[in-house]
């Protein structure tokens, strides 16, 4: 899910017959597949973590309802948003994806094939770019800003890589202070209100911060500072969003060893010590491990340099080569 915490970040160009980095459109064709409004729907409700995870504020807010859904009906208004690629928009995609390839093999990037791309309206995401599976989610919004959209798809493409390497995605949190301690069960009074991110929707890995003078694991967890959607104030759930952590265990190797989901302490990021000195600072976008390291991973792939960590690249690259 490409979005800041409180904004989501998001025209088309494309040439026939040039080549990217050296590397033709011809050479992308076998990695990456577009998928039509049908096969995409399939794709889209399948069960998985993301919908086996969702909560009713989930359904009802990107459903903009201010009643309780079904899941059923959730999927349905899903599958009711898939569309049908144009020719334009694949060969603009297949140029981002071209621009970005020629890195994905210096590191290695091992990914299935095809990397699926499937258009829809927005509405079923909050206008966001996610992935499911193999599947990367794209609208118009994002087709129509050529010049991010190699760094979006590259950004896209770790979420992909991360659900199917969990050995090296652990490796990587870790680059950032993030470690395993098993799935949390979310806070009770809040799980109704939980938002779940389809990019990252289990809440397993805690990093060690200083809280009030005392070294502690924390897990950011995203829910809505609302208890429901209202139609009075619309809006999509990023407007509802809050994003804070938990506090799971006081031991000095990670763990939930102190962690009640029926009494959570629930805390600010600006409570906690040190935590950029571990994530860095070259993004904004801080809500889970997850996205920091697709963003980080993205701005490897595009070759930025003004950053405020560059040296947090080097070691995100290194667990690459590493391999």
């Amino acid at each position: 899910m490409k979005a800041t915490v409180s904004t989501l970040i998001y025209g088309m160009w494309f040439c026939l017959s040039i080549s990217l980095s050296g590397t033709s459109l011809a050479a992308t064709s076998d990695s990456i597949a577009f998928l039509n409004k049908v096969d995409a729907a399939t794709v889209l409700t399948q069960e998985d973590d993301f919908v086996g995870g969702i909560s009713q504020f989930d359904m009802a807010s990107r459903m903009k309802r201010a009643d309780s859904p079904s899941k059923a009906e959730y999927l349905a208004f899903v599958a009711s948003q898939t569309l049908d690629w144009s020719e334009q928009e694949r060969i603009a995609v297949e140029q981002a994806y071209g621009k970005i390839l020629p890195k994905l093999k210096q590191l290695n990037v091992s990914l299935p094939k095809p990397i699926q791309f499937i258009k829809t309206s927005g509405l079923e995401e909050g206008g966001a770019a996610y992935t499911r599976g193999q599947a990367i989610i794209l609208q118009q919004k994002q087709l129509s800003h050529a010049d991010g959209l190699p760094g979006l798809v590259a950004h896209e493409i770790l979420h992909i890589f991360s659900r199917f390497n969990p050995e090296v995605k652990q490796k990587l949190y870790q680059a950032i202070g993030f470690y395993p301690v098993g799935e949390i069960a979310f806070p009770s009074d809040l799980l109704k209100q939980k938002i779940t991110n389809p990019d990252a929707p289990i809440n397993n890995f805690a990093i060690q911060v200083s809280y009030q003078g005392n070294m502690v694991w924390a897990v950011p967890i995203l829910y809505s500072a609302e208890p429901q959607y209202s139609l009075e104030k619309g809006g999509e759930f990023f407007d509802y969003l809050e994003f804070n952590f938990v506090i799971v265990g006081d031991s000095e190797q990670a763990s939930t060893n102190i962690y009640d989901p029926d009494n959570a302490q629930i805390v600010k990021v600006s409570e906690l010590k040190g935590f950029f000195k571990q994530i860095g600072r070259n993004t904004n976008y801080i809500i889970h491990p997850e996205e920091i390291i697709a963003e980080n991973f993205s701005f490897l792939m595009t070759g930025e340099t003004e950053l405020k960590s560059p040296k947090l690249l080097h070691h995100i690259e290194q667990v690459f080569l590493a391999r």
